[in-house]
């Protein structure tokens, strides 16, 4: 595997380059290897097991650069990526259409297996907020069928299984317990400051060692008052 240096990182970024060149290299040239040095992608590097039925479970894909960097690792990973808003959905199916080995879901991860109401607003800067937690910020709401991660795998064996969903992923971890146990994957986990004693607890309730290894905070020129 061929890490890019950060100091060439940075100086594309520099000079504005960086997202235009990443877009080209996820397009087309994805299968040479060439993953930026960062823990994250070291990690999944580690974790990833093709002997398990399922590689990578996504569960909030968005646009899928998570689904990206696994496939980059080995092209012949077997992914589930899970996005409940449609509009995303759509746009995955026709990114990932050629690839046989990634199977995407229109669903919502929840702790029951029911359609519910997904919150949601249109405005640029929550792009990336969807939620099956009410949020005064969040006005619009959709329906979607909500399952649990039980009930996607089905008694089958996956790595690493992703949660991004925006506060609900306490509530997918107490649901998955089954999978937990018997199954010991590796959890990146998105959480906020709200849930995050509480997901701690739960790791160590099963015996799993916690850590952080990306930590953001909001900086006072973002215009967004998520907390």
């Amino acid at each position: 595997m061929i890490k890019i240096p950060k100091l060439i990182i940075s100086l594309l970024k520099k000079i504005k380059l960086y997202v235009f060149l990443k877009n080209i290299y996820y397009k087309n040239l994805k299968f040479l290897k060439l993953i930026k040095n960062n823990t994250e992608n070291n990690l999944f590097s580690i974790f990833l097991n093709m002997e398990d039925d399922i590689q990578f479970i996504d569960i909030g894909v968005f646009k899928g650069s998570k689904i990206d960097c696994i496939v980059n690792i080995n092209p012949y990973a077997r992914v589930i990526g899970i996005e409940a808003f449609k509009d995303y959905y759509d746009n995955l199916k026709k990114k990932y259409q050629s690839n046989k080995n990634i199977k995407l879901l229109n669903y919502a991860i929840s702790n029951k297996n029911n359609i519910t109401s997904f919150y949601y607003n249109d405005k640029k800067i929550d792009k990336e907020a969807f939620s099956l937690k009410k949020n005064y910020k969040l006005n619009k709401i959709q329906k979607t069928k909500c399952k649990t991660l039980n009930k996607i795998l089905n008694n089958k064996t996956a790595s690493i299984v992703k949660i991004d969903t925006e506060g609900s992923e306490y509530d997918i971890l107490k649901s998955s317990k089954k999978i937990i146990i018997k199954n010991k994957p590796a959890i990146f986990v998105e959480t906020t400051e709200k849930t995050f004693k509480n997901i701690v607890k739960f790791f160590k309730k099963y015996n799993y060692n916690a850590f952080v290894y990306e930590k953001h905070i909001f900086k006072k020129k973002l215009s967004n008052n998520w907390k």
